[in-house]
């Protein structure tokens, strides 16, 4: 029994640093587009974090897939869930524009684009994680012993 839990706890801590170091590189993505946009382009701050979250989220979705929750499945299964990594990802940005706008506020960033751009990529992270694990990918979580 013993070992069941702590072969299930390795598991889920192979899980969470694999997904962490997924979302450090969904992250850089987000903000080398959010930056490169607002700086060289001089793209609205709203308007760069959104594209560059969507291309963290299409980056995210493939390596995630794959490392983190080992979800090899055919096409017709991977469109269910895609439509919930999708799901998932829409409520994680909503969620993330508020913080990074609330961020600026209560912070007096409004000027400082990267930095409120951290507040938005944090909160993300943690919806995400839970999201994906409680849900878009629950079927490969419960069949390890979690």
């Amino acid at each position: 029994m013993l070992n069941i839990i702590n072969k299930g706890l390795l598991e889920e801590v192979k899980r969470i640093i694999s997904f962490s170091i997924i979302g450090i590189l969904n992250s850089l993505i987000t903000w080398c587009v959010d930056e490169g946009l607002n700086s060289l382009f001089n793209v609205g701050g709203n308007v760069s974090y959104s594209i560059g979250y969507f291309a963290g989220m299409v980056n995210s979705y493939i390596l995630n897939s794959i490392f983190t929750f080992n979800s090899k499945s055919d096409f017709k299964k991977s469109k269910g869930k895609m439509v919930k990594f999708f799901v998932i990802n829409i409520l994680s940005y909503l969620a993330s524009l508020g913080a990074k706008n609330l961020g600026a506020m209560l912070f007096s960033t409004e000027n400082l684009n990267w930095i409120n751009s951290l507040y938005g990529i944090a909160t993300a992270q943690v919806v995400n994680y839970l999201g994906y694990k409680l849900w878009v990918y629950r079927d490969k979580v419960k069949n390890k012993n979690l």
